[in-house]
């Protein structure tokens, strides 16, 4: 049987491109190209999808509502 790929992988919300996670700083690519938004009311309405993520200024959040 094969092993299951377990490299977490980070889906862009805006056009659905695939990004493989690797190591520490594997993130760093994916966090550059958030979008900017101000509050949760303001990334749904530009299409950011609950549980995607987002910035405002240099703080990344999560979108929950």
């Amino acid at each position: 049987m094969a092993k299951p790929d377990l490299q977490a992988v980070y889906t862009k919300p805006d056009d659905g491109t695939p990004y493989r996670l690797k190591g520490k700083l594997g993130l760093a690519p994916v966090l550059l190209d958030l979008e900017a938004h101000n509050d949760d009311t303001a990334a749904g309405n530009a299409g950011i999808p609950i549980g995607g993520l987002y910035r405002t200024a240099s703080v990344v959040k999560v979108r929950v509502a």
